[in-house]
C-alpha cells in the first residue's frame, strides 16, 4: 500500500471553532494501513505469534501502532473514542509494512513477490486494496467505486487501454477486487457516529520524508471535522 501525506489543508481551532489552513503535510505521513479500532488487538497478536524478526540490516522489527482517528460531541476538548489506529512501517522513513516479508527471509508468492505473513488475516483496507472510495450516485443510486492511481496495478491497467481504472466504475467492472470489504468499513463508521453531532479527530504522526517537515507541524490530537 502507498503511504503519503493526507490531504487536508485546514484544521479547526479548538477556542474559536474557525477554520485554520495548514500544510498538507502538516500531520505527518500516515501509517502503512488504517487498522479499525476493534481489530488492533488481532493485530498485536499476530505481530506477537510471528516471534522474533530481523530486518535485512540484522535489526529487531517492531510493530508500531499509533492512534489515527477519533470521535468527540461537538464542543468536545479532544476524542471521546478512538476509532482506528495507524500501523507504521518498519523503515526509517516509514515505508515497508512489518508484515510482510523481508527479502532476508525470502518468503515469497506464486508471483515472486514478497508474501504478507498475516495474508488470511489481514484487516479491511488490505482486502480492499486498492479500492479508494465508493460512491452512490444520486440519480439512479447506482454504486461506483475509485482506485488509488498511485497503486502500480492501476497504472498498468490505465495505461493499458483499461481507461476506466483512472475514474468511478461500477465495482464488478474488475473481477478479483474486494471492494466490499471497503463498503463494510465505511458502513461501520458511518451507522455508528452521527455526523451532525460529533466530530472527528486525527492524530498526528509527526513522521515526515527528509526535508519535509513543514513550519506549522501538528502535534497530537487535532479537530478536522467530517469535511
Amino acid at each position: 500500500m502507498v503511504r503519503d501525506y493526507p490531504q487536508i489543508s485546514f484544521v479547526y481551532d479548538p477556542v474559536t471553532g474557525r477554520r485554520i489552513s495548514v500544510s498538507p503535510r502538516a500531520l505527518g505521513k500516515d501509517g502503512i494501513v488504517e487498522i479499525e479500532a476493534w481489530k488492533l488487538p488481532r493485530m498485536i497478536k499476530l505481530g506477537k505469534k510471528l516471534g522474533r524478526r530481523i530486518d535485512e540490516n540484522g535489526k529487531p522489527i517492531e510493530y508500531k501502532f499509533l492512534p489515527a482517528k477519533g470521535v468527540s460531541p461537538k464542543g468536545a476538548k479532544g476524542p471521546e473514542v478512538v476509532i482506528s489506529y495507524w500501523l507504521m512501517g518498519r523503515k526509517e522513513d516509514g515505508t515497508m509494512c512489518p508484515f510482510l516479508s523481508t527479502s532476508a527471509e525470502n518468503i515469497r508468492t506464486e508471483d515472486g513477490t514478497l508474501k504478507c505473513l498475516i495474508y488470511e488475516d489481514r484487516p479491511l483496507p488490505c482486502r480492499a486494496y486498492p479500492v479508494h472510495a465508493i460512491y452512490t450516485w444520486q440519480t439512479n443510486g447506482s454504486k461506483m467505486a475509485s482506485l488509488d492511481q498511485r497503486c502500480d496495478w492501476v497504472v498498468e491497467q490505465a495505461t493499458s487501454g483499461l481507461r476506466r481504472a483512472s475514474q468511478p466504475f461500477p465495482p464488478d467492472l474488475i473481477k478479483g477486487l474486494d471492494y466490499g470489504s471497503f463498503a463494510r468499513l465505511q458502513s461501520w463508521i458511518g451507522d455508528r457516529f452521527n455526523r451532525k453531532e460529533t466530530t472527528l479527530w486525527r492524530h498526528a504522526t509527526e513522521v515526515f520524508g527528509k526535508g519535509e517537515k513543514p513550519p506549522d507541524a501538528i502535534e497530537g490530537w487535532v479537530n478536522v471535522g467530517w469535511d
